[in-house]
């Protein structure tokens, strides 16, 4: 079972069932055929721990005509993916802000949220591979300019993002700690007991990253250019407080 509020992720052993159920038709649409579907009962078989966890049972129906246990196995599992189709519909709705498109036309409309579906499954994506994968360098998550401004980021707020015991704080090395990095951004104040980060503090820190990639491969080509940008993506204060860091960092 994944995660949820004040719950921990944990382990669950189901006890599975199905059989096949037809739903008569109101009374209001008696013109109306049956419906078959197969309903499928999952019920954990010992009391979750701590005992004030609620005992799984759930009970879901399918148009499918399932006649193996696998059958019944395949459409738990597809079930419980939709804890992540949810978190990826916040991603979109929250980080993305598909709500803010003011666009009239509907083939403008496709195109802008099919670049948005994308970028919040890359969001996504980044974030669940680097925490669940150990010791993954940061290279194969972030590209090269991504990763020398986390390292610049991590060094001079001497921010302490890996989990390793020998680490120094400071340091840079796998994709978590580059996770962790990047949603210090977004607002992520990554104490002991906060956890690891979510969606929405490594969505809002994706964007500030972003803005500091373009910034800093602006400013390896024209300072003028990269000061032009910076206009429309910063206030006046975080434009000068980005100009002053370009200046005093190092690897830029």
């Amino acid at each position: 079972m994944p995660a949820r509020k004040a719950e921990q992720a944990r382990d669950a052993d189901l006890s599975l069932s199905m059989r096949r159920v037809t739903f008569s038709p109101p009374a209001r649409l008696r013109d109306e055929k049956p419906v078959t579907v197969t309903a499928v009962v999952a019920v954990e078989t010992d009391p979750p721990e701590p005992a004030y966890l609620e005992r799984m049972h759930w009970i879901l129906l399918s148009t499918a005509e399932l006649k193996r246990r696998s059958d019944a196995v395949a459409c738990v599992e597809h079930y419980m993916r939709r804890w992540t189709i949810e978190e990826w519909h916040r991603v979109i709705k929250d980080c993305c802000r598909v709500e803010d498109l003011a666009l009239r036309d509907l083939d403008h409309m496709k195109r802008a949220m099919t670049l948005k579906v994308l970028v919040a499954w890359f969001i996504m994506y980044r974030l669940k591979l680097g925490l669940k994968v150990d010791s993954l360098p940061v290279e194969d998550v972030f590209d090269e300019l991504e990763a020398a401004v986390l390292r610049i980021v991590v060094m001079d707020m001497n921010l302490d993002v890996e989990d390793a015991e020998t680490a120094e704080p400071g340091s840079l090395a796998t994709a978590r700690g580059a996770v962790k990095a990047v949603a210090r951004l977004g607002g992520h104040l990554g104490r002991k007991g906060d956890g690891d980060p979510g969606l929405e503090t490594f969505g809002s820190g994706t964007a500030a990253l972003a803005v500091m990639r373009k910034f800093s491969l602006a400013l390896r080509r024209n300072l003028k250019q990269a000061i032009i940008m910076l206009v429309g993506e910063m206030s006046l204060s975080m434009i000068l407080e980005t100009v002053w860091q370009a200046f005093v960092w190092d690897g830029l």
